[in-house]
């Protein structure tokens, strides 16, 4: 199954931390989305004062999943991601603009997509 790729808001303070490499994690609800490793995380910086897009975005990949009990309450998920950097950011980014905004599967141009 391809990876898909999912549009999040993110507040500035979490923004600036994965674009700095201090964050290598995500922590989110399952309520209305299904993640799965290997998917996509379209990191959008969401300015909650403004309540708009700074316009600012990072693509990153799960490459680790924790969800459910015994660990976490339902619905709950914690990811480790990894960012891209160099051409391989830049096909990403051509990847998730030719197949919309939302989760939708795609196949990135990248060496490690492959199982």
């Amino acid at each position: 199954m391809p990876a898909k790729a999912h549009l999040l808001k993110t507040e500035p303070e979490h923004f600036a931390a994965v674009r700095d490499g201090r964050k290598t994690f995500e922590v989110r609800s399952t309520a209305d989305r299904r993640f799965k490793l290997r998917d996509y995380l379209d990191l959008r910086e969401w300015d909650p004062a403004a309540g708009q897009l700074t316009g600012e975005r990072l693509v990153v990949r799960v490459v680790y999943m924790l969800e459910g009990e015994p660990f976490l309450p339902p619905g709950l998920a914690v990811m480790g991601i990894e960012r891209f950097t160099g051409q391989e950011e830049r096909d990403v980014l051509g990847a998730l603009a030719a197949f919309g905004e939302y989760a939708e599967p795609f196949r990135p141009s990248c060496k490690d997509d492959e199982p």
